[in-house]
């Protein structure tokens, strides 16, 4: 059931309490958590930090320091605004009519009969999310990584207050590096322990690196409550993989093996399309690889209500994995500096093979829009691919993964989104 406040000309609708819980006022409503000058906030001592605050420069100054994943939407005087995070690891949805009546939704409502379905879906079709703000119902827009929205007297405005993008390349040697990554991950992980104070860590594990460095740093921080799973054929690489590091750094490990029939069951589970729901919101496809693998855990008693699930998202970005080929092999003379759009547009837009000229010159114009404005280079071109597909693919889609630990009523974390990690890179 839909709980509405009605609020002059606001209709605030949060409904998700599924892992984390929303703390509200009478105009302020937070959820999520953050690490101030390394104090920890979560849940109520969160609201109480943001809703003492009554300036909006200091509102947006505390938008910026503040490191974790969280969303605040808050009153300053007549305006209303919605504050996400670095990454908009929470999504927020908002309608706001010709009258200037204002709606906002955590999970948008269904109903066929009443909302219309965007004509131009090409950008979804290709990418699996749609770009920006928007979302496939013509009457309804989004929050996006690094913005605050604001509202007042039926105009919204939007304002960037953080961008993913870098200004130059820097040179380190290799040494130089491993010192540096050390220190940096005994601050995150010392802050991801102490967040993690009467629970238990749940590390997916898989044969990547990005678990296996989560995993380490909650060892080396002290954690001493984790529990560990991997899932898919028993035979696979990433299964003995994760099998021989959780015999090395003796943690327990729970195998869910997948088949046909475990699908089958899946695809006509009422549970099932329940999340679909849930985690699709006409914004993106949901993910459902976890999906059979968290049921069972929980089914079977082997999850304790406290679990939090602590992925290695999007560690390949920052690994590096999108730097152009070209870059690493040394052909910068082969990228297109001149056509940063064209570029983007054949790398983050190729789920289906699309000949329409008007819809990619479409696409390509959005993205030109949102570009860096800096001169052409080659760094130029590899920050400015980062960033649109941080802001777009990576916070509307893959961080979308984060729906189903919540749909079976469980927190996360993402310390390989750590500010001061993400800052290092």
């Amino acid at each position: 059931m839909w709980r509405a406040f009605l609020l002059m000309e606001f209709k605030v609708n949060l409904n998700c309490n599924d892992g984390f819980l929303w703390s509200k006022g009478e105009t302020c409503f937070v959820k999520g958590y953050a690490f101030v000058d390394d104090i920890y906030y979560e849940g109520d001592s969160l609201f109480n930090f943001f809703s003492t605050i009554n300036d909006f420069d200091f509102l947006e100054q505390a938008i910026k320091k503040a490191n974790g994943f969280f969303v605040v939407i808050t009153k300053l005087d007549n305006s209303w605004y919605i504050l996400s995070d670095k990454l908009r690891s929470i999504p927020i949805y908002y309608s706001n009519s010709e009258e200037g009546n204002v709606e906002i939704f955590d999970k948008l409502p269904i109903d066929k009969k009443k909302h219309v379905i965007d004509d131009d879906i090409s950008s979804f079709l290709l990418a699996g999310y749609t770009l920006n703000n928007s979302t496939l119902l013509t009457s309804f827009k989004q929050t996006t990584a690094g913005q605050i929205v604001s509202f007042f007297n039926g105009t919204v405005t939007i304002t960037e207050y953080y961008k993913h993008c870098v200004d130059n390349r820097v040179k380190r040697k290799k040494d130089e590096h491993f010192q540096n990554l050390l220190k940096v991950t005994n601050s995150f992980s010392k802050r991801v322990a102490l967040s993690l104070e009467g629970k238990v860590a749940v590390v997916p594990l898989s044969g990547g690196y990005d678990s296996r460095y989560i995993l380490c740093s909650l060892i080396e921080s002290g954690v001493k409550n984790i529990k560990c799973y991997t899932y898919g054929n028993k035979d696979s690489f990433e299964v003995k993989t994760a099998k021989k590091v959780a015999e090395s750094l003796n943690v327990e490990l729970y195998i869910i093996e997948y088949n046909g029939d475990k699908w089958e069951q899946l695809l006509q589970s009422e549970n099932f399309n329940d999340f679909i729901d849930y985690s699709f919101n006409y914004s993106s496809l949901p993910h459902i690889q976890d999906f059979i693998a968290i049921s069972e855990l929980k089914e079977k008693g082997l999850l304790d209500d406290n679990s939090v699930f602590i992925p290695g998202f999007c560690g390949d970005l920052l690994g590096g994995s999108y730097i152009p080929s070209e870059v690493i092999e040394g052909r910068d003379n082969d990228l297109p500096i001149e056509c940063y759009e064209d570029y983007i547009f054949k790398r983050q837009f190729n789920n289906v093979d699309i000949k329409d000229i008007a819809i990619s010159t479409k696409i390509k114009n959005d993205i030109l829009s949102k570009l860096d404005n800096s001169l052409p280079s080659f760094d130029s071109l590899v920050s400015n691919n980062e960033q649109y597909l941080t802001e777009n693919k990576l916070s509307k889609f893959i961080i979308n993964s984060l729906r189903v630990y919540e749909f079976f009523g469980f927190q996360w974390r993402m310390p390989l989104w750590d500010d001061e990690l993400i800052s290092y890179w």
